[in-house]
């Protein structure tokens, strides 16, 4: 049952060494392209092409600007260009760890996790060994659910860096996902200290909560990622799903409705309204939920068993066990969770 997303992930800004040509100017672009604080990701990608069109730096000098310039379109949601930029970097400074590591990061942004592990890998390598790199390296696993390898990577980067916000959310997600919640809220606890407020570990802490069948607790934790974040498709389809289990349809439905607006190719919501329609006994709205998620995410064993149910409901017995019995192949231990829900096969 998911509830929250990967968090957008960019390495670090490399160092640009004094312009041996003096002018104000220019020594002015150099400043903004190399600063960690640009007014805007836009002016720092306009200073640093600016820089790159000068024409009398250094390869060493291009390959660092083309790396902070990488660095912001990351942070643009620009992955082609940010990569672009790092494949030129790492052609001129082949032994450019930071590059690699950045990277890695753009592809991770892409969800191109082999790629990513690969680029991390060839950074540690070089002897890139800071905290980034675990932290980016960990997300990548776990998007692979290779949990392990996730689990390893996250304590490393916590062991180097015990104020990397990122890293403590990382390890927190890790263990919703392995159903381990009351570690997960340690940790989610431990980064929202570092960031307060921050309205996708407020998500995923609610989805600890209820895992742990605290659904007030979950949805006292998803509204205030609403408050920090308003019209959080993520934080409204999990709140759908917490009042769902407090027997509060009505609100649920407005919150899976509203997540479905602002987010029509995402099956979360739609499967979540479908679980409170079959609840209500809206069997047709429910089987067209189910199949606009299943659209949406072929093969997901909860739509599967919930248009299964349906299905069966409606009649046509037949199909509705083909579609459990599907969902029962990707999920051994759907029927339990059915069951939590208050549905038997």
């Amino acid at each position: 049952m998911r509830f929250v997303n990967i968090v957008i992930v960019a390495g670090a800004a490399a160092h640009l060494a004094a312009c041996s040509i003096k002018d104000p100017v220019r020594d002015q672009r150099w400043a903004a392209c190399a600063s960690p604080t640009p007014t805007s990701q836009q002016q720092k990608i306009d200073d640093c092409s600016v820089l790159l069109q000068f024409g009398h730096e250094m390869p060493s000098d291009i390959a660092a600007i083309l790396t902070n310039r990488g660095f912001a379109f990351n942070l643009a949601g620009q992955y082609d260009r940010a990569i672009a930029d790092y494949d030129e970097a790492i052609r001129l400074r082949p032994d450019d760890g930071l590059a690699r590591t950045n990277r890695g990061d753009a592809h991770l942004n892409k969800q191109q996790f082999d790629q990513a592990i690969a680029d991390y890998d060839a950074a540690s390598a070089l002897h890139d060994d800071r905290a980034i790199l675990f932290r980016g390296r960990g997300f990548a696993f776990l998007l692979k659910h290779n949990f392990p390898s996730a689990f390893e990577n996250f304590n490393e980067a916590i062991r180097r860096d015990p104020s990397l916000f990122v890293a403590w959310q990382g390890r927190g997600q890790a263990y919703v996902f392995v159903n381990q919640p009351d570690r997960a809220i340690a940790d989610l606890d431990q980064a929202l200290h570092i960031q307060p407020n921050e309205p996708l570990t407020l998500a995923m802490r609610a989805a600890a909560y209820y895992l742990k069948g605290q659904f007030e607790a979950s949805i006292t934790d998803f509204d205030a990622a609403l408050r920090s974040k308003p019209g959080s498709a993520t934080a409204l389809a999990g709140r759908c799903r917490s009042k769902f289990r407090l027997g509060q349809y009505a609100a649920a439905i407005e919150d899976c409705n509203a997540a479905i607006r602002l987010t029509p190719k995402d099956p979360i919501g739609w499967e979540g309204r479908a679980w409170v329609e079959l609840k209500a006994g809206n069997l047709e709205a429910a089987a067209a939920d189910f199949d606009e998620s299943l659209q949406l995410k072929p093969q997901n064993p909860s739509s599967l068993y919930g248009r299964g149910l349906a299905k069966t409901l409606q009649g046509a017995k037949e199909s509705g066990a083909s579609d459990i019995a599907a969902a029962r192949m990707g999920a051994p231990g759907i029927d339990r969770a059915a069951a939590a829900l208050g549905f038997e096969p």
